[in-house]
C-alpha cells in the first residue's frame, strides 16, 4: 500500500504527481503549485503524505510549516514589540505625575 504522493520536476517539462510505488504520473502540469494543489487534493482524500522535491530531484523543505513558524514568530514579535512600547508610555506617564506633584509641594 502507498503512503505518499510525490510531486517531482518532469525531464520532458513541467511537473508530475505520482503516487508512490506507481510507475505512471496520477497528473502532469505545466508548474510547481499546480502539481502541489493536485497533490494535496490528492493525498487528501486518500489520507497519505505529500512529498515534494526541487528541481534537482531532492526533497524540499515543507513549505508550509516554514511559513506557519515564520509567520507565528513575527506575529509575536510585534505584540512583545506593541506590549512594551504600552508599558514605556505608562512609565513615562507615571513619571510625569510624580515630577509635577513633587514640584507643586516644594516651596
Amino acid at each position: 500500500m502507498s503512503d505518499a504522493y510525490h510531486v517531482t520536476p518532469d525531464p520532458k517539462g513541467g511537473w508530475k504527481v505520482i503516487k508512490e510505488g506507481a510507475t505512471r504520473a496520477s497528473r502532469h502540469t505545466n508548474t510547481k503549485e499546480e502539481a502541489l494543489a493536485a497533490a494535496r487534493e490528492l493525498s487528501d482524500s486518500q489520507n497519505t503524505r505529500m512529498r515534494v522535491h526541487n528541481k534537482n530531484g531532492q526533497f524540499a523543505p515543507k513549505p508550509a510549516e516554514a511559513k506557519k513558524s515564520n509567520t507565528k514568530k513575527a506575529e509575536k514579535r510585534v505584540a512583545d514589540k506593541k506590549k512594551t512600547a504600552m508599558r514605556n508610555d505608562r512609565k513615562k506617564k507615571s513619571a510625569k505625575k510624580r515630577s509635577s506633584s513633587k514640584d507643586s509641594y516644594i516651596i
